[in-house]
């Protein structure tokens, strides 16, 4: 009987994920299967791959045939470099002690590779998060410049000024075109009025001050 090493697809439209198995050849892609060696999951950078690397070697070394996914996956494990350095014993071109150390090698050359990948993944999704908090704080602020301007235009010649009170990074003050406005400092200001945090508010400046 004719074996293949195949994908069977499982989850939703939108969330594939697959079991890796050992079919007849002649069964649907899906339909029964003879032994389940591991799962795969393309959802995840980089994808998530579970597999029984002993039972994937018997049936690599028996003669199952992987379609071209599956045997990307076999490859990217190690299966495939361990059958071919089984073969170099077979034939006598080295023993299986140096088999082991070769594939050892291999394997710890590739999984540097693989934490590299994700320590790059973690440090690229970092500085998107830390560029969005920085874009965040520049609309606030460009948002506060432009209602200060706004204000002031409304008031020229006025004895009545507005007061806005602003709250950015966490943090209250007074837009710095108002204060020179106000006869007053940033700190004074921000001790009298720390009962309007969070609010816009308008008045005399005798009345905030009093």
């Amino acid at each position: 009987m004719a074996t293949k090493i195949r994908l069977a697809r499982h989850g939703h439209k939108d969330y594939a994920v697959y079991s890796i198995v050992v079919a007849d050849s002649r069964a649907p892609r899906d339909g029964k299967y003879i032994e389940k060696i591991g799962t795969y999951n393309p959802n995840t950078n980089p994808a998530t791959i579970q597999l029984d690397f002993n039972r994937a070697l018997y049936w690599v070394e028996t003669g199952a045939q992987p379609t071209l996914t599956a045997g990307r996956i076999l490859s990217y494990k190690g299966v495939l470099m361990m059958k071919h350095l089984n073969g170099g014993v077979k034939k006598g071109a080295l023993t299986a002690e140096q088999a082991q150390a070769k594939f050892d090698a291999w394997m710890k050359a590739k999984e540097a590779k693989i934490t590299s990948k994700i320590s790059g993944l973690a440090a690229e999704a970092a500085k998107k998060v830390k560029e969005a908090a920085n874009a965040e704080v520049a609309v606030k602020n460009a948002k506060a410049e432009a209602l200060a301007a706004k204000i002031n235009k409304d008031n020229e010649g006025c004895t009545d000024i507005p007061v806005i009170l602003c709250v950015l990074n966490g943090s209250m003050m007074f837009t710095s075109a108002l204060m020179k406005r106000l006869d007053f400092t940033c700190e004074l200001a921000s001790i009298k009025l720390s009962s309007y945090a969070g609010t816009t508010t308008t008045g005399k400046v005798k009345e905030l001050m009093g």
